[in-house]
């Protein structure tokens, strides 16, 4: 079999594999599958669900200060975010069914985005091995490598327009992550300050002497 024919096989594999592994879309929860159309969301929106969290996680991160200077012995407070997050929308003037549309709906667009980069990088490699595999199909003389070869371009061709159509964003949803990307910066943010926030209530609830995961695995 031909180094071609070879990386076409391994790249179809891993189309198969990639496809599998792709992340779910983000599941509602229960109250906003209650409450939470899908909305589409403007500047508005995304400014109130940054001011929202915001407020949510400094609450969050004050009551994690109280547990660990003894003024506080509530840890499980630390980590939850949904009443933080209807406590501040209501001192904000926010509208709560609103706002829970408005996170669902960043979280479907943010997974709908990873998906697609996931897509595309995928489609680099097909496309790359098709023009591998064409190039020796060119150039072949024995008919049973020509045949092998022109199987495995078919197969290719389809898998290629498989993840084409799945990878394609619609109007919409180009539209709303244009907007989500002017703030990109404050929602990476926050998100980074959600995963300390939870590392470090894990950590102070870990008995001591207990290793935290990384020096278990080590």
């Amino acid at each position: 079999m031909s180094r071609s024919a070879i990386l076409a096989v391994a790249v179809l594999a891993l189309a198969g594999c990639g496809r599998q592994a792709a992340p779910p879309a983000a599941t509602p929860t229960v109250e906003a599958a209650a409450t939470a159309p899908v909305l589409e969301l403007t500047a508005a929106d995304v400014e109130a669900y940054i001011a929202v969290r915001n407020r949510a996680l400094t609450r969050l991160e004050e009551t994690l200060d109280d547990v660990r200077a003894g003024r506080a012995d509530r840890l499980a407070a630390a980590l939850e975010l949904l009443p933080a997050e209807r406590q501040a929308a209501g001192g904000l003037g926010v509208d709560w069914p609103r706002f829970a549309a408005a996170r669902e709906q960043v979280a479907r667009l943010r997974s709908r985005q990873r998906r697609s980069e996931d897509t595309q990088r995928l489609l680099l490699e097909l496309r790359s091995a098709r023009d591998d595999l064409a190039s020796q199909q060119a150039i072949a003389r024995d008919p049973a490598s020509r045949q092998f070869l022109e199987a495995q371009l078919r197969t290719l061709a389809g898998q290629i327009a498989t993840l084409e159509s799945e990878q394609a964003l619609t109007p919409t949803e180009q539209s709303q992550l244009e907007l989500l990307e002017a703030y990109r910066a404050e929602i990476a943010l926050l998100n980074g300050r959600q995963e300390r926030l939870e590392r470090e209530a894990r950590a102070l609830a870990r008995p001591p002497g207990t290793p935290g995961p990384t020096a278990a695995a080590d």
